[in-house]
């Protein structure tokens, strides 16, 4: 046991030595990492692209689950014509995406529907991961905008020097969960 940090191996040693009992927990909270963006990230794309808004986790073993927690900010151009959309990426691959789209239609997770020019909403994801690795993972949100248009992480649209226009931040929290 080093200092401010539980590894696995630790944890079920105290856990057989306290209780006196043999084997490993599960569903128990091995390490949390967490990041808090303010940068400002900005899409046309019409596909999912990484944002700032990421963390990276190494477990301890390859049966442990990985919660990922991201509240964010998000603002769009074009008063109430975008339409964002959002999602999670481990490493490259897409994941938590709905599966149903179809035709010209876009799998995401969540999205605050059409938005203004001065808008900046708040928007959070939960999802539970099975990376199935014990080497680096990097977590990221992703964003995409409709074509023609401009979605933004972290401020509104228009960005004026107004008392009614804000800028946002966002954190990214990923929680090491024993399996």
């Amino acid at each position: 046991v080093s200092k401010n940090h539980l590894q696995a191996a630790d944890l079920n040693s105290v856990y057989t030595t306290v209780s006196g009992n043999s084997g490993t927990w599960s569903n128990l909270v091995l390490q949390v990492v967490s990041a808090t963006v303010d940068e400002v990230d900005t899409t046309t794309s019409t596909t999912l692209t990484n944002t700032s808004v990421s963390a990276a986790i190494t477990t301890s073993s390859s049966s442990n689950k990985i919660l990922i927690n991201v509240s964010f900010t998000s603002g769009s151009d074009s008063s109430e014509n975008n339409i964002m959309g959002f999602g999670l990426r481990r490493d490259t691959t897409d994941i938590g995406l709905s599966t149903t789209a179809s035709g010209n239609k876009k799998n995401v997770i969540t999205g605050p529907g059409k938005t203004g020019n001065n808008f900046l909403g708040s928007c959070s994801i939960t999802h539970l991961d099975s990376p199935s690795a014990t080497s680096e993972v990097d977590y990221y949100l992703t964003f995409l905008a409709r074509s023609g248009y401009t979605t933004h992480i972290n401020k509104t649209g228009s960005d004026s020097n107004n008392n009614y226009t804000y800028r946002g931040s966002s954190t990214i929290t990923l929680t090491e969960i024993a399996g």
